[in-house]
């Protein structure tokens, strides 16, 4: 599955502020899909840069959908 954020970012990509879990997943229940910030899996914390990151959303303790997530600059 993928995911598209606009947010704002500088010329050379870097995001005024960040995608956080509770972004992912306040994005995904507004999409009609029941998901927890915790069950959002951000290893390396939120996401601060133009581009694409791969992530787990973690339905159960031995169930993991990957999601990707696409963020563009917001215009």
């Amino acid at each position: 599955a993928e995911l598209t954020v606009a947010r704002k970012a500088s010329d050379d990509g870097k995001l005024y502020g960040s995608v956080s879990a509770a972004d992912i997943a306040e994005i995904l229940h507004g999409q009609g899909i029941a998901i927890n910030r915790t069950e959002v899996s951000l290893p390396q914390g939120p996401i601060k840069e133009i581009g694409e990151v791969g992530l787990d959303i973690l339905l159960h303790p031995e169930i993991r959908s990957y999601l990707l997530v696409k963020v563009v600059e917001e215009f």
